[in-house]
């Protein structure tokens, strides 16, 4: 039987023709319309072409062949895989399948009846209505000898079908060509409407452009004029600075001769003050000298008085022990005595030296002063670096506040009157603490970031260095200087002068309070000091004792603070202790240290 040359229609091909018909089309039409419009709305405009009817899997697993042969190419095999065995077919069953009916090598009813009686379409269990016959008449027509009178039987009988088949085929493509070029006429035409609406939005979108363009410059050259304006007036204002400026230069020069004279005058008084301060020492020395030689005989009389009275303890034992008590509490009061006239004159040595010091530095004229570089921008560039390290490490406020009460007492017995000057502040736990328990206090510090915090809490802070504070302020003008991680920050000349300002602003009897890291403990010492980078170096208690007793304090205390409890291993006896207070012993320490009255020197 001839077969007709019938031309065969592939949706997927055909869509993707018309797709890039319109992309080429957009892309001569040179503009391009960014669209967020989701896709739904886009299958709305330009609506899907469909040869074929879409197919719907039944729930009880029954068809009939006619309705798995109304599809036709690719379309009939992935139907009867779905139908069939429930599943689409893969890559190479479907390339196999294609090619084995487009040659007419199978034709349906063959694909139909091989899909299921194969094992996998047995297992489906899906029944197929009016397959069982065609299948059994296409298997005899494929018997040798006999089956080629079978299938010339069966196609004599069917040709009156086939005739018909053909041409309601014919009638079936020429209707789908319809339908294409009637979808082809319909995209055309929105296509078309579609470039006009974009050549209307260009067109809009190029005058919108040109009257941006319009109000930019517009507005670059009001900014232009605005700009000089203001900078001539800077200029102006520049040199009416300028000339002030030189006329303070000018009558700095003319008093510069009454100050060196003055100068002199006050060095020569200091130098005569020294050495008063320097004969009294001397005296001091030779006191405590012969206090101590005194002791010893003292001592020694005492001893031979003891051994003497020893033998005579049951006659007047009570009344000899009264006596030797009252004659060594009466040499503890003298050593007091003598050692607090020494550091009443440490203390005035200390201030006496750094008044000297500051004469004798050599004066700096306004034009060397005028030419100090600024501080640089960036200098509090790490401001809020430093503060997320504080957030992180540090604490929280309430656990620092907490930790801060065991200052209290000390502050509060201190009979001085004035403020409480905080030196590096932070965030401002123990200036709460102080405002809450109705002591004024003030706070110094230099990060911007945690000033911001302390203001908003309402508290006092000054946006100053520390030590710069510290000799701003007038003499015995505070009740107490306290410093909480801060001495670990500075050099050791930048320590003596801060311990020395502290005692020259402190009132009599008031309190210095300093809280440092504590290197005795192993991991402080070796691994938490340096979770802050700007820490310069470990203080150790000795140290710092030794440093508060140079500057003047009497009397001075260590408290050491924060131990490490949950981090201590059972065990009992020396060694287990030892190993714990190395390494989880006080993690910080404080000293404290008070300015004498000065007729509790004397």
């Amino acid at each position: 039987m001839i077969k007709p040359e019938q031309p065969r229609i592939e949706i997927d091909e055909l869509t993707a023709v018309i797709r890039e018909s319109m992309a080429a089309q957009k892309h001569e039409n040179g503009s391009a319309v960014i669209s967020s419009t989701p896709d739904n709305h886009v299958q709305s405009v330009f609506p899907e072409l469909k040869l074929q009817p879409d197919f719907q899997p039944r729930s009880n697993n029954r068809y009939h062949i006619g309705g798995l042969l109304r599809y036709h190419d690719r379309a009939f095999v992935e139907n009867a895989y779905r139908a069939i065995l429930k599943r689409p077919p893969d890559a190479t069953e479907l390339a196999r399948d294609l090619k084995r009916i487009r040659t007419g090598e199978f034709n349906k009813v063959d694909l139909l009846a091989t899909l299921r009686y194969a094992n996998e379409g047995k297992a489906k269990g899906v029944e197929v209505e009016g397959l069982t016959v065609p299948a059994l008449v296409r298997r005899l027509g494929q018997l040798p000898i006999a089956g080629y009178f079978v299938r010339l039987a069966i196609a004599l009988v069917r040709l009156p079908n086939q005739i018909r088949d053909q041409r309601e085929f014919a009638g079936y493509v020429l209707s789908q060509n319809q339908q294409i070029a009637d979808f082809v006429n319909v995209m055309s035409a929105r296509i078309s409407g579609t470039n006009q609406g974009l050549a209307r939005v260009e067109e809009k979108l190029s005058a919108q452009m040109h009257a941006l363009n319009d109000e930019q410059r517009g507005a670059r050259e009001t900014i232009e004029h605005n700009a000089n304006e203001r900078f001539d007036a800077l200029v102006q204002q520049l040199d009416t600075h300028a000339t002030e400026i030189q006329q303070q230069a000018d009558h700095l020069k003319s008093i510069e001769p009454r100050f060196e004279s003055r100068i002199g005058e006050e060095k020569k008084l200091l130098q005569d003050r020294i050495e008063q301060l320097q004969r009294l020492s001397d005296l001091i020395q030779v006191r405590t000298e012969q206090l101590q030689t005194t002791i010893k005989q003292e001592a020694s009389q005492l001893q031979e008085k003891i051994d003497h009275w020893s033998s005579q303890q049951q006659k007047s034992g009570l009344q000899q022990r009264e006596s030797v008590a009252a004659a060594a509490t009466e040499l503890r009061a003298e050593i007091e005595r003598v050692y607090r006239q020494l550091q009443q004159a440490r203390t005035e040595l200390s201030l006496q030296g750094r008044n000297l010091n500051s004469l004798l530095a050599p004066q700096v004229s306004p034009e060397s002063e005028s030419a100090t570089p600024p501080v640089p921008f960036d200098a509090h560039r790490l401001d809020a670096l430093y503060a997320a390290l504080e957030d992180r490490f540090r604490g929280s406020r309430e656990e620092i506040k907490d930790r801060f009460r065991i200052y209290l007492p000390y502050v509060e017995a201190a009979r001085a009157t004035g403020d409480v000057i905080d030196l590096g502040c932070g965030r401002g736990e123990w200036l709460e603490l102080l405002t809450e328990s109705g002591i004024k206090a003030r706070g110094v510090e230099m990060n911007r970031v945690l000033i911001e915090q302390c203001r908003e809490r309402g508290l006092e802070v000054v946006d100053d260095d520390m030590l710069a504070h510290l000799r701003s302020l007038p003499n015995e003008s505070a009740r107490a200087v306290t410093g909480f991680h801060i001495i670990e920050h500075v050099s050791i000349d930048a320590l003596v002068s801060l311990l020395d300002e502290a005692m020259r602003v402190l009132r009599p009897d008031g309190v210095a309070i300093f809280e440092t890291p504590n290197p005795e403990n192993v991991l402080v010492g070796s691994n938490f000091f340096y979770l802050d980078p700007t820490h310069l170096h470990p203080l150790p208690h000795e140290l710092m004792q030794f440093l508060f007793e140079s500057r003047g304090f009497h009397p001075i205390e260590m408290l050491n603070l924060h131990p490490w409890d949950t981090g201590r291993v059972a065990g009992e006896g020396e060694l287990a202790e030892r190993f714990n207070g190395y390494f989880f012993g006080p993690m910080d320490y404080a000293i404290l240290g008070w300015k004498l009255e000065p007729q509790k020197a004397q």
